[in-house]
Order: structure tokens, then sequence, then C-alpha cells
């Protein structure tokens, strides 16, 4: 934990919530040798959410195959087959694997309108939250980000604001009141959601034990996820943005195969759909309409009996 006497509460923080980069490993890649002496190279998927892995090949020996990157979704699969040029030989191969969470070929609806994530009539200051690394440690921006911070008197409720797959949920820390002087700190609990054109939101700032997902949920716009933490006496904190992941250029030894971009979303509110504008108020507007609109007929009929 950070603490740092300088800055206003609502230009606290900005904390990159990096799922590639845990000691968990999500993919698990394994070759089996068939009895025509072809290879299937196939894969293990341990947590939800879709995936870019690169396989490099190396030392081959009658087959022949080219690097590929290959986007996945599913728990497991065949990435690719290596089949011997002389089929009465086996064949010898090496190969390496890279990964890295999201889908850097995703076609990103940039004009998607957003739920803001608290309760229909609700209103909030909405600020622009900085960069920690620019602020603090005088580190030059290495992407260009959007994040958002609201400021609350009470432990309000936080909804979803867009259709997605909850594909991670991290506690970080226990309830107990902040220091005074706190500015920022990384041990916030978190939820992070992969959405259909394959933008993420990431929701920071829940009361330990109030988050209501876990991994693999699937939520709906407006539906409940907790409620803010206490981020320092009688104040509460909340960070939420949406991104995209890309690929990132002259990364030859692939350690981190994707950046990512943040959206400046448009957000349905009583003014009308608009972009958040830094330090002004908003009121969430939450409608029937906008719920369903990426729901299937099986999910709008089970919502309307509700």
């Amino acid at each position: 934990m950070f603490s740092k006497k300088i800055l206003p509460l609502f230009l606290l923080f900005w904390i990159s919530f990096t799922v590639a980069q845990t000691q968990e490993r999500p993919i698990t890649v394994n070759a089996v040798k068939n009895q025509n002496n072809s290879v299937d190279i196939s894969y293990e998927k341990s947590k939800p959410g879709t995936y870019t892995v690169q396989l490099k090949f190396k030392n081959l020996d009658n087959t022949s195959i080219n690097d590929f990157v290959k986007i996945i979704k599913d728990k497991s699969g065949i990435l690719c087959t290596l089949r011997p040029k002389d089929p009465n030989q086996g064949i010898g191969y090496t190969y390496s694997v890279t990964y890295a969470p999201g889908n850097f070929k995703a076609k990103v609806d940039s004009t998607y309108r957003y739920l803001l994530p608290f309760k229909n009539g609700k209103n909030y200051l909405v600020y622009e939250s900085k960069n920690v690394n620019e602020v603090y440690f005088n580190k030059k921006r290495e992407i260009v980000f959007k994040s958002y911070a609201i400021r609350a008197k009470n432990p309000d409720s936080i909804y979803a604001m867009r259709k997605g797959i909850v594909i991670e949920v991290a506690n970080k820390q226990s309830n107990k009141i902040q220091e005074d002087d706190l500015v920022f700190t990384t041990q916030r609990n978190c939820i992070r959601v992969e959405h259909e054109d394959g933008t993420y939101a990431t929701y920071n700032g829940f009361k330990s034990g109030s988050i209501s997902v876990k991994e693999g949920d699937t939520v709906y716009p407006s539906s409940f996820l907790g409620v803010i933490d206490e981020f320092k006496k009688e104040n509460f904190l909340f960070n939420f943005d949406i991104y995209y992941p890309v690929k990132e250029i002259n990364n030859n030894d692939f350690k981190s195969m994707l950046s990512h971009h943040y959206l400046t979303p448009y957000f349905h509110t009583t003014v009308g759909d608009v972009q958040l504008v830094d330090g002004k108020e908003y009121t969430a507007v939450v409608k029937d309409e906008f719920i369903s609109t990426e729901m299937s007929k099986k999910e709008i009929k089970a919502f309307l009996k509700r």
C-alpha cells in the first residue's frame, strides 16, 4: 500500500488490472502424438474469458508449420496439428507458448451507450483519475487511458454498465478505516468484466464481502455488483473504466503480448447520451430497453418475468 499527502481525493487513483501477470497459469498447452505420427498441440483454459495465444516453432524435422497466433474462448481445444512429410517417420520439433488475456483483433463498438454504474436516478460528481506513475514517480505515460472516479458519503451500491462475463474478482483488502493521509492504494477489491465486442470494464473499490458475483458469471446492465468501500474516514471512493486490448508494436520478446487502449464511452444520463466531463455531475438513467440491448430472446423473456 502507498500513501502520500499531495492530491485532493478526486485525483487519487489509476492502477492497471493485470491478469496476465498473476502467478496462476490460466493456459496449459500439451502435445500428443497420434498413431499416424501427427502431433496435436492442445490447450486447457482454467479461467473465463478470451485469450490470445502465440506459438513459435523451432528445430522442425519431417514437418513444416509457421508461427501463428490464435484467439481462444473455449475451455479446451486444439491449437494446431503437426503433420509428417513422411507418414512412416516421426517428427521432431520444439515450440514456445506465449499468451495474454483479450483479443486484439476484436471489432470494438465505440458507439455503444453504457449505463452509469450506479442506481437509476442517483447522481454523482464524476472526476477523471490520474496516472499514479506520472504523478508520483515521474514516469512517462505508456498508454492513453481514461478512468473515472466518484466519491460518496455512504457505501452506495454499484451496478454493471453492460452485459458481459465476469473474468476476475480480486479480493485484496479486508474492511478497515483507511488512514487520513491516504492518496492511493493497490489493495482494493475489484471486478473485471469482458464484453461481447472485446472491450473490458474494470470496477474498482468494493467493500470486502459485498461483491455479489463470481468468476464466470454473466452480468447484465444494472446487475448489482457490490457496494463502495470506505477509502478514508467518512469518504467512499469508486473507480471505473472501459478499455480494449491492442497488439504491442515492436514487441520482439512477447513477454507482454498485448497492451490496451481506453475508451471515452457514451453513457445514458438525464441530459442525454454523453461522454463524461471531468468535474461535472451526472444522474443515471436506467430503462428496460437499455438493459435488453444485448440480451437473447430467452434472456429478455426471463428479464420481463422478474
